[in-house]
């Protein structure tokens, strides 16, 4: 008999790779969401759930499953969000989620972030025994949610992945996309730092792996490709697998910070050109095998990128560009 599976915020970026992938291995996937349909999604069932903020049954959506996978969750990083509105969502509706499921008996898989463990960038390799030093409202309540899980649940696994690249990438991955096919060298020509990234088929590989694995209960994992990258290399591969020039300008890192700085935009520093590496030891010792390297991952989404650049009209070429604020 295939697993029944519950997927709440399946109509999201990670959704629409995440419920082809588990199909097409056998799991019976219901989407959860506030849409009134599953648009796309070809072969899984369509609940609306409602608005995470209401007291949602989660009994109710979960009695007939065999797990729960959270994607759903507010993800947007600004100054605009107050902290009571991410814990809103992103603790208290998990908190409900998880004593559901404990309830019912249900596995629940919790789509965490490395930002409940750490900041932009981190001074040395991260992992699971680190304490964890969330520096943003997002990332105090997602590792707040992890903590009510923890006390509730008697069958779960969290997962802390780092920044997501695939087809359809979304938030600062989408703006490094835009950024890579754009028709000006990016500079980043000496900016040699190292960042973890994630293949979007490597994130639905370990949920896969992790909804039936004994020996992922109970545990958290940070989730990475195994080989970081700098921000160069990035860009590069990107616009390697385009067809594209890989020349960048070689700008000091010293005048791209302060650039930043006076654009106010000092923020994005941290993101472009700090460190941010995870070891992905623990997973791989509970038996994970990887699908994509890094490499490989951004030249195919690069190859990919450049298609759709090439079906957009100049009007929509301009609009989509990295430079123009929406």
């Amino acid at each position: 008999m295939s697993q029944r599976v519950l997927i709440t915020g399946g109509t999201g970026f990670v959704g629409h790779h995440l419920v082809p992938h588990l199909i097409r291995r056998g799991f019976e996937v219901t989407v959860g969401g506030r849409q009134s349909s599953a648009a796309g999604l070809i072969g899984a069932q369509f609940i609306s759930i409602g608005d995470l903020r209401s007291d949602i049954d989660w009994n109710r959506h979960l009695e007939r499953m065999d797990a729960v996978i959270h994607l759903a969750a507010l993800a947007h990083v600004t100054s605009d969000i107050s902290e009571s509105e991410y814990n809103q969502v992103n603790l208290l509706a998990t908190a409900r989620l998880a004593k559901a499921a404990s309830t019912t008996g249900v596995r629940l898989i919790f789509v965490s972030s490395v930002a409940a463990q750490s900041g932009s960038s981190a001074d040395r390799i991260l992992t699971e025994g680190d304490v964890p030093r969330p520096t943003t409202p997002y990332g105090r309540s997602k590792l707040r949610a992890e903590l009510e899980i923890k006390d509730v649940c008697g069958d779960f696994v969290i997962l802390r992945p780092t920044l997501i690249y695939g087809t359809n990438a979304i938030g600062n991955m989408q703006r490094m996309i835009r950024l890579a096919m754009s028709p000006v060298p990016a500079p980043f020509g000496l900016v040699a730092n190292l960042r973890s990234l994630l293949a979007v088929e490597n994130m639905c590989a370990a949920i896969d792996f992790v909804l039936t694995s004994p020996s992922a209960t109970n545990s958290t994992f940070l989730l990475s490709d195994r080989e970081p990258i700098s921000t160069r290399d990035l860009v590069s591969q990107l616009r390697s697998g385009a067809g594209l020039s890989t020349t960048q300008i070689p700008v000091p890192p010293v005048l791209l910070r302060k650039t930043l700085q006076l654009l106010g935009r000092g923020d994005m520093w941290e993101k472009l050109a700090g460190n941010l590496v995870t070891s992905v030891a623990k997973l791989e010792a509970a038996g994970f095998h990887w699908r994509v390297n890094t490499r490989d991952g951004l030249y195919a989404l690069g190859r990919v990128s450049r298609s759709d650049a090439n079906r957009r009209s100049p009007k929509e070429s301009i609009q989509a560009s990295p430079l123009i604020k929406k």
